[in-house]
């Protein structure tokens, strides 16, 4: 990897075919514009990797972690020897911030994108039980607040929000709540969802997931 040309703001890079420019789930701190060649932006979902665009020159890319700061959504690879200009965050943020309207709408923006892209996530997951696990499981870590061994989650009793997002029927997630209430893998407290241990949660889900590879109804 090349640094061609740099300047305060910004500089050029040369990828090699195959090279990985960043992974799913690592931070970010730059967005890109390719000026030659192309990447591919892929996603892992269970065990197989997904492609979800073929980017080429004059696409960007890498902008919602350069604006949010939270980890890449997905993988970035060099289809073939690519050029690209990086931009770093703070760069971008600075010239954002010259707008408070377009720093609002750009920041909306991306929470919406990757709200989508959760839902996309969740929504592929093929049994309900382990696509409602997933979701508290991530929203735990990602949200929830830490309380000696337990971690705690805004919920919401309706059940609508995680209705939006796993794609399931309201009634079928009171369900599948009461049953982790009744394994003790989680607890109700008004708004409050508590879960005791992220270990045995996660645990749970691999045992539900091999259940359902498998064949096994619940």
């Amino acid at each position: 990897m090349v640094a061609e040309s740099q300047t305060s703001e910004e500089f050029e890079r040369t990828l090699k075919a195959g090279e990985v420019l960043f992974q799913e789930n690592d931070p970010g701190n730059e967005m890109f514009f390719i000026r030659s060649g192309r990447i591919k932006i892929s996603k892992v979902f269970g065990e197989t990797e997904k492609t979800l665009a073929i980017l080429l020159q004059g696409d960007f890319f890498g902008e919602m972690s350069a604006i949010d700061g939270s980890p890449r959504s997905a993988t970035a690879t060099a289809v073939e020897e690519t050029k690209i200009l990086v931009i770093n965050r703070d760069d971008l943020k600075s010239k954002i911030r010259e707008n408070p309207l377009i720093e609002y709408i750009l920041a909306t923006m991306v929470k919406r994108l990757r709200d989508a892209d959760k839902q996309i996530r969740y929504q592929l997951i093929k049994g309900e039980l382990a696509r409602a696990t997933s979701l508290l499981i991530a929203e735990g870590k990602e949200e929830g607040v830490r309380q000696g061994s337990e971690t705690h989650l805004k919920f919401d009793p309706s059940l609508e929000d995680l209705g939006v997002k796993t794609g399931i029927a309201p009634i079928r997630l009171s369900e599948i709540i009461q049953k982790l209430v009744g394994l003790g893998l989680i607890r109700i407290k008004g708004t409050t969802l508590v879960i005791p241990s992220l270990p045995d949660l996660e645990e749970y889900l691999r045992y539900v997931i091999l259940r359902e590879k498998f064949g096994e109804k619940e």
